[in-house]
């Protein structure tokens, strides 16, 4: 029933709400008010110095050596229901991508506004590339649109208490 590559039914759900709550973390961190916004295009909205933000939270989990790229799209069809959102509810609109790194310990969160992703990440079929390979992540982190977070060698017990 377990291990460590073991994955219930619910786990893309639970890595999900994880997600939004550590951009709920890291935003509280920074001085922001935060609420749940649970609405199609944004999952939380915030205040910080008299500037509202929606904010659209997707997590994804990696695993070294899986076929996967260190790569994530941020879809056209998610920044367009993002846009809807707040232009609907007069917020500035921003993208928070988690990456959770799960056999090397380290979780990433970026967090970029919607209006910049054009100028920042490549275009690609669908939507824009965040490229977080190790070649890349530093271009990340510099960039000066990007807000970038991150926690490396946390320990996960291994005794059932």
């Amino acid at each position: 029933m377990g291990g460590s590559n073991y994955q219930s039914t619910r786990s893309p759900k639970q890595i999900g709400d994880f997600g939004e709550k550590l951009v709920n973390y890291v935003l509280i961190r920074k001085g922001h008010e935060v609420t749940n916004a649970d609405h199609v295009g944004a999952d939380l909205n915030s205040i910080f110095e008299d500037k509202r933000y929606a904010i659209s939270v997707k997590t994804r989990n990696f695993w070294k050596g899986t076929p996967e790229s260190k790569m994530y799209t941020i879809t056209d069809k998610d920044l367009e229901h993002l846009k809807n959102y707040s232009e609907k509810f007069n917020f500035i609109s921003l993208f928070a991508v988690v990456i959770c790194y799960e056999d090397i310990n380290k979780i990433y969160v970026f967090i970029l506004p919607a209006d910049k992703i054009g100028g920042i990440l490549d275009k690609s079929l669908h939507g824009y590339s965040l490229n977080f390979s190790d070649r890349h992540i530093q271009k990340l982190k510099d960039n000066k649109f990007i807000d970038f977070s991150y926690w490396e060698n946390e320990t996960i017990g291994n005794k059932i208490l």
